[in-house]
């Protein structure tokens, strides 16, 4: 992501201004501050998504009548699955509603390798950044990045190294002065693995029906709800389940939430992503093949004796 943004950087003006969203991730928020600064005179706007969001139209609209509002936009960056909230957002239509307003594209796919399946080609963002250590089994580290023919030339790495003068946009990443290139081999292995347990559309089966169930039974066990997302925008891996009120603990401050996940982790070696969002506390939920229910009682009993016993 840095290295895209700051690629295109320089064929923006003052005045110009990138577009996104208050889901996006933390790192990326933080690289598009640093970008727009008073020196560049670049400006970032923050969009907020409804809550609940009940429909796909609700998404496309609030970005399109953005763009038509403001015609100094002139990137959007946006998650494929958002980290904090497991949302899903519908790129096949928002992506050709940008281009058909000229505005360039970035994909935030961190989540999407291994848990969607992906045609890059013909999704046709312009640039598409994606981990593959987080669903598709690589060493930490591992990520892919693609962009469009039309803008090759004027991808450059963060690190200048040998093959810096070369034509072709893989060859100006490799051979970057001491990078590991241990994780990047072993994608091929990763995706083999894949395939060899059943391939993605029995990962995303299985491991989706064991999600399902689990956060209805969290939800239900600490009376609580799952985090309202049409069928279409839920992550098939990813879930977030509201936390019971407490009048145990304070978890109001981000201070507050940060002690809560270094006691869960001291006392039971269990750690649980929290985020806050539109005034509730949330645990997000994961799957993966090497999941069981067990996994899923362990966090409702270690909660509920933490919050609510």
């Amino acid at each position: 992501m840095n290295t895209v943004l700051k690629s295109i950087t320089p064929k923006l003006s003052a005045g110009d201004k990138f577009l996104t969203d208050s889901h996006n991730f933390p790192a990326v928020r933080e690289t598009l501050q640093y970008i727009c600064n008073e020196e560049s005179g670049l400006e970032t706007i923050t969009l907020e998504p409804p809550f609940p969001i009940e429909s796909e139209d609700q998404i496309i609209k609030l970005f399109t009548d953005a763009l038509d509002a403001d015609k100094s936009i002139k990137v959007v960056v946006i998650d494929h699955i958002t980290s904090c909230s497991g949302i899903k957002f519908p790129l096949e239509r928002l992506i050709p509603e940008c281009h058909k307003r000229g505005r360039l594209i970035i994909i935030d796919g961190a989540h999407a390798p291994g848990q969607l399946h992906l045609n890059l080609e013909s999704l046709g963002a312009d640039y598409y950044i994606g981990n593959l250590h987080k669903w598709l089994f690589t060493p930490r580290g591992t990520a892919l990045l693609f962009t469009q023919p039309k803008h090759q030339s004027t991808l450059q790495p963060l690190v200048i190294s040998y093959y810096q003068r070369s034509p072709k946009l893989r060859d100006r990443f490799t051979l970057m002065v001491t990078r590991d290139y241990n994780p990047i081999m072993c994608a091929r292995f990763a995706i083999k693995f894949l395939n060899d347990i059943g391939g993605l559309d029995a990962v995303i089966e299985h491991n989706s029906t064991l999600l399902n169930w689990a956060a209805d039974m969290l939800a239900e066990a600490w009376g609580t709800r799952v985090f309202p997302l049409p069928p279409t925008m839920r992550a098939p891996m990813m879930r977030l389940v509201q936390l019971p009120p407490s009048d145990k603990l304070k978890l109001d401050t981000y201070e507050d939430v940060r002690q809560f996940n270094k006691k869960i982790f001291d006392t039971a070696t269990l750690h649980v992503f929290i985020a806050s969002l539109h005034g509730c506390l949330w645990v997000r939920i994961s799957s993966q093949v090497y999941n069981s229910k067990e996994d899923y009682y362990y966090v409702r009993d270690v909660i509920r004796q933490m919050l609510l016993e």
